[in-house]
């Protein structure tokens, strides 16, 4: 199996694995098989906005 860090792309699995034994790659290095989770704009933003939340709190002492 490929390594991949990409955790957004369809085709990841637990293990940072991919479903393809072989991949395209473009001229910078990206997977041109890569098929990204769509999330509904309302999702992302709640997420968005937990995740900055929870990085400010742990980097409260960084500015």
């Amino acid at each position: 199996m490929i390594e991949c860090e990409n955790e957004f792309c369809i085709h990841w699995m637990e293990g940072n694995q991919c479903h393809f034994k072989a991949i395209a790659l473009d001229a910078r290095g990206c997977c041109t098989d890569c098929v990204l989770v769509d999330f509904q704009t309302d999702t992302l933003w709640l997420r968005r906005t937990q995740c900055l939340a929870r990085f400010l709190r742990e980097h409260e002492n960084i500015k």
